[in-house]
């Protein structure tokens, strides 16, 4: 709220500012990761200036649309791990982050059962229909780390196009049109497709829904 003066989020908004903000397309969330950047003193990853934007679309409601042109970035050779500024992870960085919880090839990564899952994500079956205040499940601890809500609660935009597997070869220019990457499961996700760390879906980054947030990323120099 601060940043965009509001929270579109259609669970929570800002008299819940504890939930996830989601309802928020691709765009609005690069917009709002540059203007943290800005704040932080960072460079800003996401170059606006080669895209031509919708008329009546702003980022501050969630909706803002780009019609035509493209998408640069602020880093040499266009490599966004090159710059420090705030983005969205990549499609190697979440499979990497995934595989390294073993939520990989259909196997819980906590080894018991579906019912164990609860304890540590927000899904179908325990959400009652809705998202919930960020890191109120158990977190999971990756090189001495602890990651919330990786799996459950949103859904979360990448920074690839669809068709990027990522591996390290992101995309340096993203073309308008291209479906973005979404990976993860939801407050409406059913349980046993969370722990496939695989599961991505490609939408327009005009798209929004109620069930997609953003988790944001940096490079440390």
């Amino acid at each position: 709220v601060d940043l965009m003066q509001k929270n579109p989020s259609h669970f929570g908004g800002e008299r819940r500012g504890d939930h996830p903000v989601e309802s928020v397309n691709w765009w609005s969330v690069a917009e709002y990761a540059n203007r943290l950047s800005l704040k932080m003193g960072l460079e800003p990853v996401y170059d606006f200036s080669g895209g031509k934007f919708r008329h009546g679309t702003r980022a501050e409601d969630g909706s803002l649309d780009a019609e035509s042109g493209t998408l640069k970035m602020n880093a040499p050779s266009g490599n966004v791990y090159l710059n420090s500024g705030y983005r969205l992870p990549t499609a190697a960085e979440r499979e990497y982050l995934l595989r390294a919880t073993g939520m990989v090839d259909s196997d819980y990564r906590f080894r018991s059962s579906a019912g164990e899952l609860a304890n540590y994500e927000w899904h179908k079956e325990n959400s009652e229909g809705f998202t919930h205040p960020v890191a109120e499940r158990k977190p999971v601890r990756i090189s001495g780390k602890l990651f919330f809500d990786l799996l459950g609660n949103v859904r979360e935009w990448e920074h690839d196009t669809f068709n990027s597997l990522g591996y390290g070869k992101n995309s340096k220019i993203l073309i308008v049109g291209l479906d973005r990457g979404v990976r993860g499961g939801g407050w409406n996700t059913t349980s046993r497709f969370l722990p496939f760390a695989a599961m991505r879906s490609g939408y327009l980054p005009s798209y929004l829904s109620n069930d997609i947030g953003f988790r944001l990323v940096r490079t440390i120099k």
